[in-house]
Parts: structure tokens; C-alpha cells; sequence
């Protein structure tokens, strides 16, 4: 899956071990970048800039992810997957 080789790639850390973990930590400069690079490689945005968690959950980015590319297919994409929160999205996020 893209999304967790963009996780792998920025940090050098293992797929299967970010997938066995569930989340991934990162700094700042790795946070940027991967938002940079999903935002890019899927064409759209996950409004995720202004959270202050540092850590991806891998099941959360990935519905995350699949939102926004569904509702910017759809011609609708403001604000979707907003993924605002410390840790986890809300049940109105993940809708």
C-alpha cells in the first residue's frame, strides 16, 4: 500500500514492522514531509497541518487517505478527513 510506503521510505523504518505496531512516531521535519508526500501522491488534502500528535495511527491514516481521494473523486473536498485530534479521529472524522 502506498501509504505505508511513504511511511517506510521517509523514516527507513520497516513496513511490516510500522504494520505490527499499528502507529508510527515521527519528528517534525518527517511529519511535514509525509503529509507533503501523501497530499501529493494522492492529489488531495488530509487536513492534518494543525495537529499537534506527532504520532500516525496506520489504520486512521489510511481511512484518512481513502476519505479524501473518495470525496475529492466525488467533487466534494472541503474538509473532509479533518483527522483533528491528539491520537485518534472522531467518529464525525472517520465518517
Amino acid at each position: 500500500m502506498l501509504v505505508l510506503k511513504c511511511l517506510a521510505d521517509e523514516t527507513g523504518d520497516d513496513a511490516g514492522a510500522i504494520v505490527a505496531r499499528g502507529f508510527l512516531d515521527v519528528d517534525d521535519r518527517e511529519f511535514a514531509n509525509i503529509v507533503n508526500r501523501l497530499e501529493g501522491y494522492f492529489d488531495c488534502t488530509l487536513w492534518l497541518r494543525s495537529r499537534s500528535e506527532r504520532r500516525f495511527l496506520v489504520d486512521e491514516l489510511v481511512g484518512l487517505v481513502s476519505a479524501a481521494t473518495a470525496t475529492v473523486g466525488a467533487g466534494s473536498g472541503a474538509g473532509a478527513g479533518t483527522g483533528v485530534g491528539a491520537g485518534a479521529a472522531s467518529e464525525a472524522d472517520r465518517a
